[in-house]
């Protein structure tokens, strides 16, 4: 991962959670600060521990804090860093969520080495969409959960993810979402 997503976790949990919290996860992880360089590749086991410290010392489940962090992505990152990013890439939530690869292709000149993830949503029946969610990292299914979540606020679409089914390999992680969607205009 890049040094982007450890510093705006690093945010995340600060303004969340207060400094204090966000001290003591840097404390018990002990990473310098090159891993918050944002455009410097870093070792995803730095990632996952920075999550990991944080559930501990919050008694919360790692996943429930990714999720939340999904969200916060949303609203604090992506529509005010990459504003015109967003705009470009879709209209609504189901015109944003096909275009993502493309918006990731986009965006892959910019960090080297990128290795995005890989979306592909589809219509189910007359209110289900199906969103198959495939990534070489594993472990990152609540976070996608918190983005569709905080991608249905931005575009007034209510999203409620009836199931998700995952399966971790060696090569990373598969994910399907069930999703009833209901637009508020």
């Amino acid at each position: 991962m890049y040094g982007l997503i450890n510093n705006t976790f690093r945010k995340f949990v600060a303004k969340t959670y207060g400094d204090d919290c966000w001290n003591s996860v840097q404390m018990r992880t002990e990473l310098d600060e090159d891993c918050f360089l944002s455009f410097r590749k870093q070792a995803d086991d730095s990632t996952y521990a920075l999550v990991g410290a944080a559930s501990e010392i919050l008694e919360i489940p790692g996943a429930l804090l990714l999720e939340q962090y999904g969200r916060y992505w949303v609203d604090n990152v992506a529509k005010v860093q990459f504003s015109q990013i967003m705009e470009v890439t879709g209209k609504d939530f189901v015109g944003f969520v096909n275009n993502l690869d493309g918006m990731h292709k986009g965006i892959s000149g910019t960090f080297l080495g990128y290795s995005p993830p890989k979306f592909h949503l589809e219509k189910h029946d007359e209110a289900y969409y199906r969103l198959s969610y495939r990534s070489v990292r594993a472990g990152l299914t609540p976070f996608v959960s918190g983005l569709l979540q905080g991608l249905g606020s931005h575009f007034k679409t209510s999203i409620e993810i009836k199931s998700i089914d995952t399966v971790q390999s060696d090569e990373g992680e598969y994910s399907e979402f069930l999703l009833e969607l209901t637009s508020h205009t």
